[in-house]
């Protein structure tokens, strides 16, 4: 059952902080430091944060004209693992992301993969050294409306 009070509330925006471990394991003498990763709405220029905004953005992922939207997506969900946003991230794998990101059902994630890759292109895979480890700390500001 949902509280009345709860589901009139609307999310207004999103923040996404990362702490990078490797670096704060080798500097044991000062704290752990928290950086912002990005802010939803200004990372992806929406003003607010609706379904229809996000069903809009989603579709923008699958377009080789808002290709920009992905490595951006695709740069935010690795946090920072790659220098190059899109690298091990081929056409394949962006269609894979599309999907996860619009299909909460599983049989329909799975038909979503079964259809054809998107026309996204990116660049072939590159090695980039030793994985650095984040841990991720999001937050949502909501408001009743």
């Amino acid at each position: 059952m949902q509280d009345k009070a709860a589901a009139k509330q609307q999310v207004l925006d999103y923040t996404q902080y990362y702490l990078d471990l490797s670096h704060a394991n080798s500097n044991t003498k000062t704290d752990a430091e928290w950086v912002v990763e990005y802010n939803f709405s200004s990372y992806y220029g929406i003003s607010e944060i609706t379904p229809n905004s996000l069903h809009q953005l989603a579709d923008k992922l699958t377009s080789a004209s808002h290709n920009d939207y992905f490595r951006r997506y695709y740069s935010a969900n690795s946090v920072r693992m790659y220098n190059n946003p899109q690298s091990g991230c081929d056409a394949n794998c962006a269609h894979t992301h599309y999907c996860a990101i619009t299909r909460v059902d599983y049989q329909e994630f799975e038909h979503c993969l079964k259809t054809a890759a998107s026309a996204l292109a990116s660049s072939s895979p590159s090695s980039s050294g030793a994985p650095t480890i984040f841990v991720l700390v999001s937050t949502l500001v909501i408001r009743k409306v």
